[in-house]
C-alpha cells in the first residue's frame, strides 16, 4: 500500500557490497533498525557506502562500520527531507572514506542532507569515530540539513580538507547540540 514498514536486522555482517549508485550495503525506504550489525568494506559510487536512507527512520545500535566508501557519506547518507529520525548509539566507525577519484567527497562517515527541521533529528550517543576521511568536507560528519545532537561520543584522528571531525552548514542545519565530547 506504499506505507513505510518497520524492518529490524540483527547479528548480521554485510561485507563486499559494491554498487554503481547509492547504498553499498543497504538502500532503505523503510523504518530500519540495525542491532549488532557489522558493515565492512562496502562501497557505492555516489552515496552511502554502507547505507543510503531516503525515507523512513534509521536506528543503529551497537554496530560497527569499517572500511566503507562513497563520494558522499562514506558509511551513511541520509536525506532529512523524508527521513524522520536517525538514532546512532553504542556504535563504532573506523576508516570510512568519502572520496571519488581522489578529487571530491564529503562526510567520511555521515552525510546529512535535505530540508528537515528540528523535528527531523540526527542523534548520536556513546559512539566512537576514528581514522575516517573525507576529501573535502567533514572527516566524520558533513551536515547540510536537519538537526544534529551528539552526546558522549569520541572523535579521534579523522581528516578532511575542511572540518576534520565535522563541517556543518548552519544555513540548513536548524539545531546543533554537542555535549560531553572528546574531539581530538
Amino acid at each position: 500500500s506504499g506505507a513505510t514498514r518497520d524492518v529490524t536486522i540483527s547479528g548480521l555482517t554485510i561485507t563486499g557490497g559494491d554498487v554503481g549508485t547509492s547504498g553499498g550495503g543497504i538502500y532503505s525506504n523503510e523504518n530500519l533498525t540495525l542491532e549488532g550489525v557489522d558493515f565492512i568494506d562496502n562501497q557505492a559510487t555516489s552515496s552511502g557506502g554502507a547505507i543510503y536512507g531516503i525515507i523512513g527512520s534509521l536506528n543503529i545500535v551497537d554496530s560497527t562500520f569499517s572500511d566503507n566508501s562513497a563520494q558522499h557519506g562514506g558509511a551513511i547518507r541520509v536525506s532529512m527531507t523524508n527521513v524522520t529520525e536517525v538514532d546512532i548509539s553504542g556504535s563504532t566507525f573506523n576508516r570510512n572514506r568519502a572520496e571519488k577519484d581522489a578529487a571530491s567527497g564529503s562526510g567520511g562517515v555521515l552525510f546529512i542532507s535535505g530540508s528537515g527541521s528540528a523535528g527531523n533529528p540526527v542523534n548520536i550517543v556513546n559512539s566512537t569515530f576514528s581514522e575516517n576521511f573525507a576529501y573535502d568536507n567533514g572527516g566524520v560528519i558533513y551536515g547540510i540539513g536537519g538537526s544534529l545532537n551528539i552526546d558522549d561520543s569520541t572523535f579521534t584522528d579523522n581528516q578532511a580538507r575542511y572540518g576534520g571531525a565535522m563541517r556543518l552548514s548552519m544555513t540548513n542545519i536548524t539545531e546543533a547540540n554537542i555535549d560531553r565530547k572528546s574531539v581530538v
